[in-house]
């Protein structure tokens, strides 16, 4: 009730641009939903940046999508930009995004080392 409310409180007074952190977070299924289709209805003349672990909130509401792990970006697009981009590959086929997060982990683990080594 209470994500329900601050979505209400947020577009009630028409501004131009609205912030919403995990809009649908602990809904029921048919409460998502609910709140999307709000959320389409709305956003005609407005700006709506929310952040979403759903994919497929993010897929549906988004016409720009930014992906960031670590507070770093690591991608920016469309949803259907992105779908080509790193979609689903053919079987055996490794899709880029994967190696890139390796990547990114191993990097982000010698930070964390070199860091801890420098404080000690």
């Amino acid at each position: 009730m209470k994500r329900k409310l601050s979505i209400g409180i947020g577009l009630i007074g028409d501004s131009k641009v609205v912030m919403l952190d995990e809009p649908t977070s602990g809904m029921d299924p048919s409460a998502r939903r609910a709140t999307w289709d709000l959320l389409q209805g709305e956003k005609r003349g407005r700006t709506i940046l929310l952040t979403t672990h759903f994919m497929d909130e993010a897929d549906l509401l988004g016409d720009r999508i930014v992906i960031m792990a670590g507070g770093e970006l690591q991608c920016c697009g469309s949803p259907l930009f992105l779908k080509n981009k790193y979609g689903e590959r053919r079987e055996g086929e490794k899709e880029e995004w994967v190696e890139r997060v390796k990547v990114w982990e191993r990097e982000e683990r010698r930070r964390r080392r070199r860091e801890k080594w420098v404080e000690r």
